[in-house]
């Protein structure tokens, strides 16, 4: 029995093993399958994945038309190094290329996330082709309009077609002789003053002063009185107006989207420049929406305001017969500003610039301005006081040409015109 009994379970201690073998093989086995079918199926999202967000970033490259010349391209990145080389100069790069191996040729340059920017050869033809005798075919790229939509709204900056004239009418009923003389023309001799006094205070106490800075206030002061009726006291305080601060901000966290991939992935999740646009747009459509509030309460008191919103309604209520909505008065305000503000800032700061380098012409500016006002009877100018300084004018349109506020206009092309020119 002792025999038998070992004689079994030797065997029976083999079946058991062999059993067990097996079992442990399959199991084994289908785990390894199931494994494999697993990374197979990861791996074929993350190729997907992958091949996706490459798809969209080729998407984006930079790209050039055949048989149109380009300065300094590099495949997919086009003249974006160029560009970054140059950010603290770029239109003078430009006009660098245009005066120098493009000179007198239509050319082109792109960069990534862009539409191909054509630089046309000076043409007066070409320029009065694009913005007025076909102006309807040329408009404001949808890109361009995502990029300042935050700012622009539905203003005339942000619009194209029916929208863009319908504020085009309102503004050319709007902005007459009589509003320009009577309504903006006081205010900025105001504020004027106020930077004559800073001006004095600065030189009595023999420090320097920071004048591009002065005039920004100054023109951001004036433009916020005329378009709202609010003063915003940019000139008297050191620190600047939220408003003001915000407006500024906003202007120039837009500009990054030009060279930003993923500003709408930024945006999405709210973080880095798109956190801090978000933040500044919410501040100057609680101070819009409140100035607004204050114009209407004037009217429903029956007070006369000469200021923009007040002007914009009273339009709407003749020729459309309805009232504005906050968002329209905010989208037409916001516009005007940027329209208004920047650019006369830009201007003063350059004309006084030009004037510092040429001492004579300075002098006959001065000369002409004194002769004037010792035959006026007040002590400051009035409109038709300004319309008599020729030479003034002559200075400051020269400096305009050499350093326009506004030196380039980007259009897209809906479809060709053909235009014969006749020299």
């Amino acid at each position: 029995m002792v025999l038998a009994a070992a004689a079994t379970t030797p065997v029976g201690a083999a079946a058991s093993s062999a059993a067990a073998a097996a079992a442990a093989a399959a199991s084994s086995s289908g785990i390894t399958i199931n494994l494999n079918l697993s990374v197979s199926i990861w791996s074929l999202i993350v190729y997907a994945i992958i091949g996706m967000i490459a798809s969209y970033v080729w998407s984006m490259r930079a790209r050039k038309l055949p048989g149109l010349p380009t300065y300094g391209f590099v495949p997919f990145f086009g003249n974006f190094f160029g560009l970054l080389a140059n950010r603290h100069r770029t239109w003078d790069w430009i006009a660098d290329i245009a005066n120098g191996p493009m000179r007198g040729k239509t050319w082109q340059m792109s960069v990534p996330n862009s539409p191909i920017i054509i630089q046309a050869a000076p043409s007066e033809q070409i320029t009065k082709l694009v913005l007025k005798d076909h102006f309807e075919n040329y408009l404001v790229s949808k890109r361009r309009m995502e990029w300042t939509h935050e700012l622009f709204g539905n203003g005339i900056f942000g619009s194209n077609g029916k929208e863009w004239l319908v504020q085009r009418k309102a503004a050319s009923n709007i902005f007459t002789l009589r509003l320009l003389r009577d309504g903006m023309t006081p205010v900025f001799v105001e504020h004027c003053m106020t930077v004559v006094k800073v001006l004095k205070e600065t030189a009595k106490k023999g420090g320097a002063i920071d004048l591009q800075d002065v005039f920004f206030r100054f023109t951001m002061q004036s433009f916020c009185q005329i378009a709202f009726g609010e003063d915003l006291d940019c000139l008297s305080s050191p620190e600047q107006h939220p408003f003001a601060k915000s407006f500024d901000a906003v202007q120039a966290g837009v500009l990054t989207r030009v060279f930003d991939l993923f500003w709408k992935l930024k945006r999405a999740l709210n973080v880095g420049a798109e956190a801090a646009i978000k933040k500044h747009v919410s501040i100057i459509n609680q101070y819009a929406s409140l100035f607004i509030a204050h114009r209407r309460d004037d009217i429903a008191q029956g007070k006369n305001r000469e200021d923009l919103i007040s002007h914009f309604m009273s339009w709407a209520r003749k020729s459309e017969k309805r009232e504005m909505t906050d968002t329209e008065l905010r989208d037409v305000i916001i516009n005007f500003l940027v329209a208004g503000r920047d650019t006369t800032a830009v201007a003063l700061s350059w004309f006084w610039y030009e004037m510092s380098q040429h001492p004579n012409e300075m002098a006959k500016v001065k000369a002409e301005i004194e002769q004037l006002m010792h035959d006026h009877a007040d002590s400051v100018p009035d409109f038709e006081v300004a319309r008599d300084m020729t030479y003034t004018e002559a200075a400051l349109l020269e400096s305009l040409r050499l350093h326009p506020p506004v030196p380039a206009e980007g259009r897209v092309v809906c479809s060709v015109v053909l235009s014969l020119v006749l020299l």
